[in-house]
């Protein structure tokens, strides 16, 4: 009978003693890919497709549909004062409460927007319509806020909106 830990101590602190190991760990390892190899194993993906019905999509239902028409999303104003109250300020002058999300533009967007707009210092340039939209390619409205507030408020809006697919129109609700 093979004693591996007797056969640990003979071998330990010799380098031959960890090629030999490091050989017959190589060799299972080889063993076991060579019989994966020839046995393999469906992934969940082919199980999928073999037990979805012909007629019937896996794809989300934002993929098949489009994006939904309007979602409603309300901006929590007491947690983020300042940015609240530039976007209620920018709706009321003019800019629109609805946006097309357009996340994967939205490093665009913000050098679009903000154009020549100078940095101050202590300060964030907070944008509205809001980068992660369309429409904030032209037009914006800009104000120096606090830079715990503006981050804290995108980082919101990131979490809140990843899940729509661009082309989704959001509607911001300020309480």
């Amino acid at each position: 009978m093979f004693n591996g830990g007797r056969f640990l101590k003979k071998i330990r602190g010799s380098v031959i003693g960890l090629i030999v190991v490091f050989a017959l760990l190589g060799g299972v390892f080889w063993s076991m890919n060579q019989t994966s190899i020839k046995t393999p194993i469906p992934t969940q993906v082919e199980k999928l497709k073999t037990s979805v019905p012909k007629n019937v999509s896996t794809q989300p239902p934002s993929t098949i549909y489009g994006p939904p028409e309007r979602v409603r999303v309300e901006f929590p104003s007491e947690k983020y004062p300042e940015t609240a109250q530039h976007f209620k300020e920018a709706i009321d002058n003019g800019q629109p409460s609805v946006c097309t999300l357009d996340v994967k533009r939205v490093f665009e967007n913000r050098e679009i927007a903000l154009g020549k707009v100078p940095v101050k210092q202590g300060t964030h340039r907070s944008i509205w319509p809001s980068a992660t939209c369309a429409e904030s390619r032209e037009g914006v409205d800009i104000k120096y806020i606090d830079p715990e507030d503006d981050t804290g408020a995108g980082r919101w809006m990131d979490k809140k909106l990843w899940r729509y697919p661009d082309g989704t129109k959001i509607e911001f609700i300020f309480e």
